[in-house]
């Protein structure tokens, strides 16, 4: 495998995204980190793709998705630093090159700590709205007005650290605690406030 090799296939199959998360470990309770994925029916490229970036030191696991397909993921700054190193002096086909100069300026904002404040992650949410538009990007989780809330809102980060408390002491607890069960439980729960709020709204 080669550098223009995997171009052509990231500019075909790859999502380029900022995530925005709860959390206690900030002061607004809000957690930003960049992610890139790729999926595909059959793991046989991804696995090329994978045994490429471990050789370069890029944690990427291989994950089933409930759509069926195979997903590769790097997650979080470090990773996500070193695969910028590595497309950046790349010749780009596509306005795939667009999403790529947005998520370097959400790397290098959040390298300098800014998305720690919340004109930070602000700004960084105004700059991820603009990725991938035609794909993941033209739907979010949250809207303006519920993220500056997420922001506003002083409980809830002991909100927030109180589930934490309650995972752990559950794990420690039960030695047949199943995380991934937990935490389809936590998504429908998610999902049914939202659907609660939109039916109230509506």
């Amino acid at each position: 495998m080669n550098l223009d090799w995997l171009l052509g296939f990231i500019e075909g199959e790859g999502c380029f995204s900022i995530g925005f998360h709860t959390g206690a470990s900030t002061t607004y309770a809000v957690l930003v980190s960049p992610h890139f994925s790729m999926s595909q029916k059959f793991n046989g490229a991804l696995e090329e793709i994978q045994n490429f970036f471990h050789s370069r030191d890029i944690a990427c696991p291989i994950n089933a998705s409930r759509t069926e397909n195979f997903v590769m993921s790097i997650n979080g700054i470090s990773g996500c630093q070193k695969l910028a190193e590595l497309l950046a002096p790349l010749k780009w086909h596509t306005r795939k090159r667009d999403d790529f100069e947005t998520w370097l300026k959400c790397i290098e904002i959040i390298k300098r700590g800014e998305h720690l404040t919340k004109d930070g992650v602000l700004k960084l949410w105004d700059l991820s709205k603009n990725m991938n538009p035609g794909g993941r990007g033209k739907g979010r989780k949250k809207s303006d007005e519920e993220l500056i809330a997420t922001m506003n809102d002083p409980k809830l980060k002991e909100r927030v650290r109180e589930r934490y408390r309650r995972y752990y002491r559950r794990r420690i607890q039960d030695p047949n605690y199943d995380r991934e069960r937990e935490r389809e439980r936590w998504r429908l729960q998610k999902r049914k406030a939202r659907t609660k709020h939109e039916d109230s709204v509506h």
